[in-house]
Order: structure tokens, then C-alpha cells, then sequence
């Protein structure tokens, strides 16, 4: 594809406390109302606030068609929304095969539990909808999408993250269409989390203003997002150009943002460097504002920050989370949907309420209560999250005085020019009894089935604290070893441009075990503060960033199978992009006795495969020609599909041909083929026929049966014995065991792919250093 043609906004659908339609929500933006009133969804005479914005009772009462599904109320929200999306962008439901779904959230499933009110001795039909990625299964196999699939868990930048892994998808060729938002529905244990950390306003919030607090909302969002050439060439109707974004971790704290805005002063810094648009082609500022104490004030300073002094004094800013409380995980895709609805009507966003703005804030431009006319067409939508995270997209309206051929060749010299060799440079496992910088010394059996060993605490006491979750010190454990045998240490590094990428499927079920015992056991009115933090999925990634002060481009994901190949692949696009030119990977797993009830609900109890936990992390690095001395292999490909029931071998060559079409090879060029993947015997035997008669030449390895199986990291450690094995040879670890006989000694080109249990396939192609004699 051409490089510089842009991806472009052709559909909105939104399901929110304003309104169920995008029109409907401008309408009540217009007339200046507020989504926000009394709880309703449950009891809260024991809290310190009784508001919310409440989707209406008419509204929630459309989604009863979606009864019949075995699908949670956030697949149902994201559904709905979904729906309007895809009709607003003219696209029938025949059309929606090769369509991709990008869904954030940040409580996921979390009502599968509330609803049971215990931990153990779980309904297996209703806790299968608990894993947040089922989310995104649910609704893409409801609506039949088999693109890419994936699910961001960045808290409340999680619809953000969607966002912004759809447009890498569309941006690198991947696909020519994805669908991408959020979706958290309100509830009562996340209710009484932000109850304990004393968070919450009783009154309506009011961003940036004197009142201190925050109001929860809830609700779901989401946008079509196309290549510009191929929307024109269907006629589509296009809202705006999304020219780019912007990720960054804080590094700082768990849940207060860094004092001076660092990370959301970053995150629009290369939202703008991205997209090359110049600061004075920005008119307006959509910004996080949550009405609390520790982000609102430190939020205006990165943003005074990344603007520079001019610009931010003329800079019109809001939020508008006065509009429809604080959605969480759907919070940035809503803001991003009526920010385009409001500046299409030629009016801004207003904060509602203020009645003094608070002292650190005076000299912003703060659009307050009316929405004034304007003729902004670029435009700035910030969030940031728990855990640290930022994220900012830049975009500009599509008008009649703007279109995207009127500027194809746009400023993007230094993002944009792909440079397609990617070197795996650094390894670190932590399972079983190992704890390995590089791969494993040999391959892990175990005395106790798939139980990690590691202790953070006894391997570098410097990055253990108290509580520290096992995941998380597996993770940050991993990490380290990967940074140790790239020869990187973060004296040598600038923090500021290493991103950080993690796959999870479920987080840390040991703290939220810990959360949900206290809300459950003693009431919602005793929830803890001290493990509510740590109960969203992205505090693993957070935690790693602020332990090994890693602050750059970063995401934190799930699928439910190929989490830490999904991971890789994110990170490869922001190296790729030339966003940054060093990155980590890493993923990992966890068990509890909550582990063990999910593990029966998902049917991986039944499967005949070992399961395992611990953590696995790559670096990966642009391959200049140090790299290609030192480095392990190089990435030069990669495909992703999702597969519906009937269709999975399909989407398994799907993602083996655009694998191959992106590294430029053909099919009898793979020599060894690696995969792993859980399964009953049938589902196994159909996966190996096809792989056959797809990959004739190939020797072909199931990892699974000699490894065992981690939701999570499989992937990602298949990935690290392929990259040992094309480095080392007889040497190798694979070499070394009594799989060596299944190895193609000579191969150059070694295919890794991972498959859940639930119809997620990834496909990463790495090829030796020594197969060319230039970088590619």
C-alpha cells in the first residue's frame, strides 16, 4: 500500500448517558445537559457519592435482543455500538468478514463475578464471560468480523489503545478496515473501588474547576476506521483523518499522574510528531479532566508543556466528562465521537458547572458551560489511565476545504518510512525453576505441574515492594533478564524512548482475588484500596515501566491465546513506524485458585495439554549492523485473523499468507515451522492438515505437547526458542532436547504461530541474521 495514504474515519456509534446515537448526543450537547444523575444499577446509601452517568432504562432496554447470546453486558454495549458503526459507514453484514475489531476496556467481564458474589466453586457458563478478551470474541463472533482481533486493558485509555493499534493494522497493509472503541459498563465493585480511594464527587464533576472529584459514567463507543484510497473508492462518507497518536507510561505511580504531566506531555508530543501536523494547525484541545486532585492541575502542566507557551495560551480546552461521567475503558473513544460530532456542528465541547476554576488552571482557555462557535478543523483528544498511561490522538475534520489528496505527501519523512527489519536482540524467561537471560539452559519439565519458582525479592531485591503480585514479578523478573542480555542497562538507555508492550489474558487473579474477597465477603462499603489499583489488567505493564523506568510508546493487550505474539507484533509496528527505534516485549501468566476456576469455565481444564505459568520478554531493536552481529534473528513479517466457528483454518492461512506477502517470500522458502496451540484431538488434527498442505516443505513442530501451555506467553516463548535455535543452531536449547530430529538444520526462515483456544491466530516470520548480507 502507499505508504502515506491516510486512515480515515468512515462510521460512529456511541451508547452513552447522553444519548444512544451520535446525533442524539449532540442534540443534548447542544442544549447543554448532563448524562449525570442518581445510581440506579445498584445499592449505594454506604458510599461517599450516589451519582453516575447511567445509561437510561429506554435505552438499556434495546439490548434485550441480545438476551438470548451468552455474551456479558459489555460485549452487549460494544454490540450495539458496533451495529451503528458499521450502518453509519454504509457496510453490510457481508462486507464484515474481513473486517478487524480493536476493543478496549477496563473491567471487561467484571459482572460474570459481581453477579456470583463469590470466588470459588464458580458457574462455568457464566464465568466464561468473565476474560476480557471474550469481550472482543463475543461481539466478533456475534457480528462475524474475521479480521484482526484484539483487546486493549489500559484502564481509562483503553478505548485509546484500540484506536491506535487499529490505525498500525491499516497504516502497515495489515487489513483495509477495522472497527476499534470500547466498551465498560458501570458496576458496583469498581464503584466502590474509587469509593475507597476517596475519588469520587458528590456532586456532578466538574473538570479543572474548584470542586474536587470525579464522577463515574459508563457506556460504549466506536469508530470504522478505513485507508483513505479505499473509502474513496467506495464511496464512503469520511468525518476526519486520524494522521496520528501518541502512547507513553508515566513510570511515576499507580494511580496519581506524574506532577509535572510528563507522560500526557509526551503522549501529545508524538501524537503530533506522528501525524507531522504543526502545533499551529491545532485548534482545540479535548482533554482527560477528570474533576480529581491528582490529575487535573499535573494534566494541564503536560499539556501547557507539550504545547509550548504560545500556542496553549491561545489553545481553547475541555473536557467532557461533565457531559457523561467518567466511562473508563470507553472513555477516550465517547470524547473522540462527540468531540467530531460537536466540531462538524461548528461548536466546541463545553465543562458544565464550573462555578471557579481551581488555581493551577486559571490561565488555561477553558471552554466553560456554552458551547461556542469555531471553525477548528484540527484538533488534540488526550486521556491517561491508571497504571500510568497516556494516550493522544491528532486529527483533523474532513470539510470541504480539507481532503486527504489535497495533502498525501504530508510531513511524515520520520515516522512513516517503514524500515522493515526488525532484530530480536535481547531474551529473558522466568518459568519453572529458570530464570534465564537468553533462552532456557534446556527445556522446562517440571515436578509440579507448569508451578514458576521465580521470587523477584531473592533475584534483585531492588525491584521487589510489598504485595508485589507473583505476575508481576515474573513480568518485571522477565523483563530485566531480556534488558541484561541485550547488553542494555537503564543507565545506558533513555527511558523516555523504550516502550514497553504486555500480553495478559487475565492480569493478576491474586489481586483480584484480594480486591473482590474484601468487597464480597465484607460489603462493597469495605472494598480495598490498596489492591483495587492493582486488579486492571495494564498494572503489570505500569509496574514494569516505573521499576525499570520505561516510559516510551506502550500498550498492554489481550486475546486469550496469542496475547504475547499480538504484543510482539505492536511492537514491531512502533519500530517499524519509526516511532522509536528500541522496544521490550513480554507476557505472562499466573495461577490462583480464581486461575483454576477460569481454567474450568474456558475448558482449558479439559484440554490434554501441561498449563504452565511464569513470564517470557523479548527487546527488539531496528537491525542496523551491531545488531545483526550480536542479535538473535530478525522479524520481516507477521498476519493476524480472527476465526468464527467454521472458519478457523481459513483464518490460520489468512494469517500465514499476509505473514509471507508482508516478508516478501513465498511459501516453500520456510523451512521450520514452530506452533503452539491447546485444543481437542480434532481441532489439533485439522490445524496440522492444514499446516501440511499449506507449508509442504516445512518441518513442522507443535510446541504445546513438549512446553505445556501458558495463555499468555506461549507464543512469545516458541518465539524465543526460534530466535535461540536461528542463532545457535545445534547449540540451541531446541537442538539440545529430544525434539532435534523435527528441526530443519539448514533452515532460514523459521515461522512462529500461536492460536487460542477460542479462534485468535497469530503468524511472526523470523529469518537469520546470516541469510543476506544488507539490511533489508
Amino acid at each position: 500500500m502507499n505508504d502515506h495514504d491516510p486512515v480515515v474515519v468512515t462510521g460512529l456509534g456511541i451508547l452513552s448517558a447522553l444519548g444512544d446515537s451520535p446525533d442524539k448526543v449532540l442534540e443534548q450537547m447542544l442544549a447543554g445537559a448532563s448524562g449525570i444523575g442518581s445510581v440506579s444499577r445498584f445499592a449505594h446509601d454506604k458510599f461517599l457519592a450516589h451519582i453516575a452517568g447511567e445509561i437510561g432504562q429506554e435505552e438499556l432496554s434495546k439490548l434485550a435482543i441480545l438476551d438470548k447470546e451468552d455474551m456479558d453486558i459489555c460485549a452487549k454495549y460494544a454490540v450495539v455500538a458496533i451495529q451503528q458503526a458499521l450502518a453509519d459507514a454504509n457496510l453490510e453484514p457481508d462486507e464484515c468478514l474481513e473486517i478487524g475489531l480493536a476493543l478496549g476496556t477496563c473491567n471487561g467481564g467484571i459482572h460474570a463475578l459481581e453477579e456470583q458474589q463469590r470466588l470459588e466453586q464458580l458457574d462455568p457458563v457464566v464465568t466464561r464471560n468473565y476474560p476480557f478478551y471474550r469481550q472482543t470474541d463475543a461481539a466478533a463472533e456475534y457480528l462475524q468480523l474475521g479480521g484482526p482481533v484484539v483487546t486493549t486493558n489500559t484502564a481509562c485509555t483503553a478505548s485509546g489503545g484500540a484506536i491506535g493499534f487499529a490505525y498500525d493494522l491499516i497504516q502497515a497493509g495489515a487489513v483495509d478496515m477495522m472497527v476499534a472503541g470500547g466498551s465498560d459498563p458501570l458496576s458496583q465493585v469498581v464503584y466502590a473501588g474509587f469509593n475507597a480511594l476517596r475519588a469520587l464527587a458528590g456532586e456532578p464533576c466538574t473538570p479543572f474547576g474548584q470542586r474536587r472529584g470525579l464522577t463515574l459514567g459508563e457506556g460504549a463507543g466506536f469508530i470504522v476506521l478505513e485507508r483513505w484510497s479505499h473509502a474513496k473508492a467506495r464511496g464512503a462518507r469520511v468525518y476526519a483523518v486520524v494522521d496520528g497518536y501518541g502512547l507513553s507510561c508515566d513510570g511515576y505511580h499507580e494511580t496519581a499522574t506524574h506532577p509535572e504531566g510528563d507522560g500526557v506531555r509526551r503522549a501529545m508530543v508524538t501524537a503530533m510528531r506522528t501525524s507531522g501536523i504543526d502545533v499551529n494547525e491545532i485548534g482545540y484541545v479535548n482533554s482527560h479532566g477528570t474533576g480529581t486532585e491528582a490529575n487535573d492541575a499535573p494534566e494541564m502542566r503536560g499539556i501547557r508543556s507539550a504545547l509550548g507557551e504560545e500556542a496553549f495560551l491561545r489553545m481553547p480546552v475541555s473536557s467532557s466528562k461533565s457531559y457523561f461521567g467518567h466511562a473508563l475503558g470507553a472513555a477516550a473513544v465517547i470524547e473522540y465521537i462527540s468531540t467530531l460530532k460537536a466540531l462538524h456542528a461548528k461548536r466546541l465541547p463545553a465543562i458544565l458547572g464550573v462555578q471557579q476554576v481551581r488555581p493551577e488552571c486559571t490561565e488555561a482557555r477553558l471552554v466553560l458551560d456554552d458551547m461556542p462557535p469555531t471553525d477548528v478543523s484540527g484538533f488534540l483528544s488526550s486521556n491517561s489511565a491508571f497504571g500510568g498511561h497516556n494516550f493522544c490522538i491528532a486529527s483533523r475534520l474532513m470539510t470541504d476545504a480539507f481532503s486527504p489528496d489535497d495533502e498525501l505527501q504530508h510531513s511524515k519523512v520520520d515516522t512513516h518510512q517503514l524500515r522493515r527489519s526488525v532484530a530480536v536482540v535481547g531474551l529473558g524467561t522466568v518459568i519453572g525453576h529458570q530464570a534465564a537471560a537468553g533462552t532456557l539452559a534446556s527445556l522446562p519439565y517440571y515436578s509440579e505441574a507448569g508451578k514458576c519458582e521465580f521470587s523477584l525479592r531473592q533475584f534483585e531485591p531492588t525491584l521487589y515492594e510489598r504485595r508485589m503480585n507473583r505476575l508481576t514479578q515474573f513480568a518485571v523478573g522477565a523483563t530485566k533478564l531480556a534488558l541484561l542480555d541485550g547488553n542494555w542497562s537503564t543507565e545506558d538507555i533513555d527511558g523516555n524512548e523504550v516502550g514497553i508492550y504486555f500480553g495478559t489474558a487475565r492480569g493478576s487473579l491474586e489481586s483480584t482475588t484480594k480486591y473482590l474477597s474484601s468487597t464480597f465477603e465484607k460489603g462493597p462499603e469495605y472494598a480495598s484500596s490498596i489492591h483495587f489499583p492493582q486488579m486492571v489488567l495494564n498494572s503489570t505493564m505500569g509496574k514494569i515501566s516505573e521499576k525499570l523506568g520505561l516510559r516510551g510508546f506502550s500498550n498492554s493487550l489481550s486475546t486469550g491465546g496469542t496475547d504475547g505474539l499480538m504484543a510482539l507484533i505492536q511492537g514491531y509496528q512502533s519500530l517499524t513506524s519509526g516511532r522509536q527505534s528500541v522496544c521490550l516485549v513480554a507476557a505472562g501468566d499466573e495461577f490462583s485458585a480464581l486461575s483454576s476456576e477460569i481454567d474450568r469455565a474456558m475448558g482449558l481444564a479439559e484440554q490434554p495439554v501441561k498449563l504452565m505459568e511464569g513470564s517470557c520478554a523479548v527487546a527488539l531493536s531496528v537491525a542496523e549492523e551491531h545488531e545483526r552481529e550480536n542479535g538473535y534473528a530478525q522479524m520481516i513479517g507477521y498476519g493476524t485473523r480472527y476465526g468464527t466457528k467454521g472458519t478457523r483454518t481459513m483464518a490460520l492461512q489468512q494469517s500465514i499468507a499476509h505473514c509471507l506477502s508482508m516478508a516478501g517470500i513465498g511459501s516453500d522458502a520456510v523451512g521450520q515451522v514452530l506452533w503452539d496451540c491447546p485444543g481437542s484431538t480434532e481441532e489439533i488434527s485439522a490445524y496440522a492438515s492444514k499446516l501440511s498442505a499449506l507449508l509442504p516443505l516445512a518441518s513442522r513442530m507443535r510446541m504445546t505437547e513438549v512446553l505445556g501451555y501458558a495463555e499468555s506467553f506461549s507464543g512469545l516463548l516458541t518465539l524465543s526458542l526460534a530466535a535461540d535455535w536461528l542463532r545457535f543452531g545445534e547449540k540451541s536449547a531446541l537442538a539440545a532436547s529430544s525434539l532435534a530430529l523435527q528441526l530443519a538444520p539448514k533452515a532460514e526462515y523459521c515461522l512462529v504461530i500461536s492460536i487460542s483456544l477460542y479462534g485468535n491466530h497469530a503468524a511472526v516470520l523470523l529469518e537469520r541474521f546470516d541469510n543476506h548480507s544488507s539490511v533489508g
